[in-house]
């Protein structure tokens, strides 16, 4: 149960593509109804892409039977164990999240409106808030993007519409930091590892001044979508999510080649000026010399060796087109 820092983040370790922040009291039926739509829209509709799915963590419930190819999302009802430390759970579960989720809500925001003050306390959905804003920051975290989903209260049909977020409140949040708040996220980000300057600025944070950080990622205002607003948020995580996995994919220093073997690669590349193939090699699952140069007997081998000698005569033509250029051009630019 304790709060460490993960290893290097890696769509080969351990992970989770959406990490789902709610405010409990008020939003846990929404999110339930997020969770179902994310999870079955990645098997049916938009699927993780190939060698994108990483391992279900250790630190986590069994995953639910069948959902090996579905994406692998955090709720804390889903993911966290019985009788464990739960906010060692839903840190863990933050450190290796690539997608951060937030339901923000009118019941999200009135929570905070009593932060700070004589009735100061540690809330769950600032701390988590805290934490994303500092993982984004950093280089060496899995977590790759923010993304708010704003309404009103919702109490049934879920797929009908949604009233407007009652963006009047945000002027009563405290311009005041919770102290007991800031002082809880500044103790789990040093032992995931952060900077004491990382830290310091993070403690002086008003409890306004995290919100308006948040308001500034990109989200979607459940009020303005006009046909079942939630399955379009789904489908509108599960796009970024495949953006996401597929960005890290087009790194092929810090996706593929980091097992033993794989700078040998690298190297034969960069000699070679194929740099270009980096990644759809590693696509490919050929990430070793051995794999690369003895390619020989199985038919998955045969394939491996088609898309390779393919990539060689494509990078070989002038513009470098062909199938290797395309999925560049698309995540790579």
């Amino acid at each position: 149960d304790e709060i460490a820092p993960p290893p290097p983040f890696s769509l080969r370790g351990e992970l989770f593509h959406v990490f789902l922040s709610y405010r409990v009291r008020s939003d846990a039926h929404v999110v339930a109804k997020l969770y179902e739509l994310v999870v079955s829209g990645s098997i049916q509709d938009k699927r993780i892409p190939p060698g994108g799915h990483g391992w279900w963590p250790g630190f986590a419930k069994e995953p639910p039977r069948g959902s090996g190819m579905a994406a692998k999302v955090f709720l804390d009802k889903k993911v966290l164990q019985d009788g464990r430390n739960w906010e060692a759970g839903f840190v863990r579960g933050l450190a290796y999240s690539m997608v951060f989720v937030t339901l923000i809500s009118r019941g999200a925001i009135e929570g905070l409106l009593s932060l700070g003050g004589a009735q100061d306390r540690v809330d769950s959905v600032l701390l988590e808030w805290l934490l994303a804003l500092e993982l984004l920051q950093s280089p060496t975290s899995g977590l790759k993007s923010i993304y708010p989903i704003f309404f009103d209260e919702k109490q049934d049909d879920l797929e009908g519409p949604f009233a407007d977020f009652p963006w009047e409140l945000l002027a009563s949040l405290p311009r005041r930091p919770s102290a007991k708040t800031n002082r809880r996220a500044a103790d789990v980000l040093r032992k995931l590892g952060g900077t004491e300057e990382q830290i310091t600025r993070m403690k002086a944070l008003t409890v306004k001044q995290v919100v308006d950080l948040m308001l500034k990622q990109q989200g979607i205002k459940l009020a303005f979508v006009e046909s079942k607003p939630l399955s379009t948020a789904a489908s509108r995580i599960l796009d970024i999510v495949i953006r996401d996995v597929s960005s890290v994919q087009c790194r092929p220093d810090t996706y593929a080649f980091t097992r033993s073997g794989g700078s040998e690669v690298l190297d034969f590349l960069k000699d070679r000026a194929l740099m270009s193939l980096a990644p759809a090699l590693a696509h490919q699952g050929i990430t070793s010399l051995r794999e690369l140069l003895l390619l020989r007997g199985s038919e998955r081998e045969v394939e491996q060796r088609r898309v390779v000698q393919a990539a060689v005569v494509s990078s070989a033509r002038p513009g470098g087109g062909g199938l290797l250029s395309t999925r560049r051009r698309r995540w790579c630019s």
